[in-house]
């Protein structure tokens, strides 16, 4: 198992309280924090986005 990483950034979001339920279930059914879950989110469409550069 990989180290865990270092986070040292912070993003805040304003999210309905729909869209927060939906995604805090998705994420236990993961076994996940929200956090990381949404990470794991954020870090796919990057992967996905072939038009952006990004430093990783």
């Amino acid at each position: 198992m990989a180290g865990k990483l270092k986070r040292t950034e912070t993003v805040q979001v304003r999210l309905t309280k729909e869209v927060r339920a939906s995604a805090e279930l998705l994420a236990g059914e993961d076994m996940r924090t929200l956090s990381s879950w949404i990470e794991r989110v954020v870090m796919e469409q990057i992967k996905r986005d072939r038009r952006r550069k990004v430093v990783l």
